[in-house]
């Protein structure tokens, strides 16, 4: 041990240096496999795989823990140290399964959500692209701009928290669905600025569905499984995967992130922003069918006329800057529905575990105002469409959860 640390001294590291100060004197097999994921966790990102990271890796394994570890212990964790000095990210095709560590072990260390306000990807090399750039803002997007809403993906940041979902009894239009309860979420996750539009669907997927056509308008005729899949994608919540050729699989190859629907909670949580009202504008409805206050934060059938949905971002935002949570068109959420929500607290819920219809959350461009609120619930096939239903993009921190 003390001749390693001298050869590591030479490496001019103070962090390194201090990282194998506070070693244990002797490890078990468990702690010297968390020690080698920490260290790819702490040192892979900050330095190249081919160099210094490297050769400290090759010490750490064979000149401390060779005895203790054996070589297909060791790697898994090698592909976990390159995985994260290349950027950070777990990929489709990573083999972490020979990893004898407890689940939430593993976990802690594979779970990857970025960092920063904001993500943003680029689908600018279209539906023929093996990759899609990832990067990550403070500041959100430009408007003057219109790439936000067609070539690149915007997501804001939504904390951990908890919030009451549903609606009290005396909020006007509501309906019985939407008993109150409280909901604790305990990972942030990323949710689309804009619900997905019609040019950012066609550069994954290759073709435009929507009846209405409009680049930066929201894409709509699309179905659960066109989003999902048929097969691993049918299966929440019994399974978190998606379909591979799929939209959201397709995003996933593509980027090594988790994308998918977010839950029915995450929705109603991020649309809402820590208000209790009707509207996340903080103020509710003086009337069921065609109200001005609903009029201020989305397209309804109260202010249409003879068209259909608006191009996204035309309206007020809520207060963590989401756009468009209120009318436009339906968005699909994970859940089957369940009329019956719980009484009691619950934490990170999935919704019910069988059904015959998908969560639909926010309302659209053919309903009244009391269909647009924060709390209305409504739910479809999950195998068909309607020119009325888009969906809003999530980022999960897992890249395959475990509902």
């Amino acid at each position: 041990r003390e001749e390693l640390l001298k050869e590591v001294e030479n490496y001019d590291d103070q962090a390194k240096i201090e990282l194998m100060k506070d070693l244990p004197l002797w490890l078990n097999h468990e702690e010297a496999e968390y020690f080698l994921a920490d260290l790819a966790r702490l040192h892979g990102a900050e330095y190249p795989w081919e160099g210094e990271f490297s050769e400290l890796w090759q010490d750490v394994c064979i000149g401390i823990f060779f005895p203790q570890i054996a070589k297909e212990a060791r790697e898994p964790l090698e592909l976990l140290a390159r995985r994260v000095a290349e950027g950070g990210i777990r990929q489709i095709g990573d083999d972490f399964g020979k990893l004898q560590l407890p689940q939430k072990t593993i976990e802690y260390f594979l779970d990857f959500l970025p960092k920063g306000q904001y993500l943003i990807i680029d689908l600018s090399k279209g539906p023929n692209a093996t990759q899609y750039p990832w990067s990550t803002s403070e500041e959100g997007p430009n408007f003057d701009d219109d790439a936000c809403r067609t070539t690149e993906l915007w997501l804001r940041r939504i904390p951990a928290g908890t919030f009451t979902m549903g609606s009290p009894a005396t909020e006007l239009g509501r309906d019985a669905d939407e008993t109150q309860h409280k909901v604790i979420l305990t990972q942030d996750y990323f949710l689309g600025v804009f619900p997905c539009t019609q040019s950012q669907y066609e550069l994954v997927m290759g073709d435009n569905p929507s009846k209405f056509k409009g680049d930066n308008h929201p894409v709509e005729n699309v179905s659960y499984s066109d989003l999902r899949g048929i097969s691993k994608g049918a299966q929440w919540p019994a399974k978190a995967e998606v379909d591979p050729n799929s939209f959201f699989g397709r995003l996933q190859t593509r980027t090594g992130l988790c994308f998918d629907l977010p839950t029915e909670a995450q929705w109603e949580y991020a649309c809402r922003a820590g208000t209790f009202t009707a509207l996340n504008s903080g103020k509710d409805l003086t009337i069921v069918d065609y109200c001005p206050n609903m009029a201020e934060v989305g397209r309804y059938s109260g202010n249409r006329g003879d068209g259909a949905h608006a191009s996204v971002g035309n309206f007020l935002p809520n207060k963590w800057g989401l756009y468009d949570c209120h009318g436009n068109v339906w968005e699909w959420c994970l859940d089957w529905y369940g009329r019956d929500y719980p009484k009691e607290t619950v934490t990170d819920p999935t919704g019910a575990s069988l059904g015959k219809g998908r969560m639909l959350r926010g309302g659209n461009w053919l309903g009244e105002a009391k269909d647009c609120r924060s709390a209305d619930r409504d739910n479809y096939n999950p195998s068909q469409s309607k020119n009325v239903i888009g969906f809003r993009i999530a980022c999960l921190p897992s890249f395959q959860r475990k509902p």
